[in-house]
């Protein structure tokens, strides 16, 4: 269980990192947040801070779909203004409230406003199908954003109205794999929208993320096979660990260009 944690956390913090890292673009910024805070989601075994911390990554996706192009935002001012002003604040207040309150997301009328933030980027999806028909290039981005969102969608039913085939300890990490479609779209819309090659970038700071994570989360996984067990205090260790990686690989250069400026300036 650990292990299947484990692999989309890493994914996804890499990925939202990677997308901070690539500007400030809004886009970029709210793709890049939903991935870290669903990381955090998976990793962090307090079950109310989950909880509130898994209801964020839909509204941030939301505002990511209508900034994914200026003329998108301009051409659906009551949208926007519906996601900044009514579905931002009632998610950051649900999951404050589930803090204290984790048992009120199971009863009425708490379930239904969770499934609805969770559907949230669908609905906002498919009003915008048509201009993301119109207006995104490449084509694809199109199929795939929409795509991925319908299984975001279905994913966040899971979490709420779990199956019998489907256990909720792995209807969160399945999540991942539909969090990643969506952010690399992002990435790839972003990419072409700035005349950028996105792939060469993106493979190598993945490359350097999996062999620093094996080089150094080897160790204390090592450790934690050997002598030690799964502990508390070594999952912390390990997942600390594998973040640092991911950290050294997506921002050590940028770190190091400052650094030289800062020495020789």
């Amino acid at each position: 269980m650990v292990l299947l944690n484990l692999i989309p956390f890493t994914l996804a913090a890499w990925l939202g990192l990677f997308l901070l890292g690539r500007g400030p673009h809004p886009r970029l910024r709210l793709t890049g947040l939903g991935l870290l805070f669903y990381a955090a989601a998976l990793e962090i075994d307090v079950p109310n801070l989950a909880l509130a911390l898994r209801l964020l990554p839909p509204a941030l996706w939301v505002g990511a779909i209508l900034h994914l192009d200026q003329r998108i935002t301009d051409g659906h001012p009551v949208l926007f203004r519906l996601w900044k002003w009514v579905l931002l604040p009632v998610t950051f207040l649900l999951a404050g409230f589930f803090l204290f309150e984790p048992s009120a997301s199971a009863i009425f009328p708490f379930l239904g406003i969770s499934l609805l933030l969770g559907l949230a980027p669908l609905f906002w999806t498919l009003l915008l199908v048509p201009d993301y028909i119109a207006l995104l290039r490449p084509r694809q981005v199109t199929g795939i954003l929409f795509t991925a969102t319908l299984f975001l969608g279905l994913g966040e039913g899971f979490l709420l109205f779990p199956a019998k085939w489907l256990p909720q300890e792995y209807a969160l990490p399945a999540i991942g794999i539909d969090l990643l479609f969506l952010g690399l779209c992002i990435a790839w819309f972003d990419a072409f929208d700035e005349g950028e090659t996105l792939l060469p970038s993106m493979i190598r700071s993945l490359v350097l993320t999996l062999i620093l994570a094996v080089i150094f989360a080897g160790q204390v996984g090592f450790v934690i096979a050997i002598q030690t067990g799964l502990t508390e205090g070594m999952r912390s260790l390990l997942t600390t660990t594998i973040l640092a990686a991911i950290l050294i690989a997506v921002f050590g250069n940028s770190l190091e260009n400052k650094l030289d400026g800062f020495a020789f300036s």
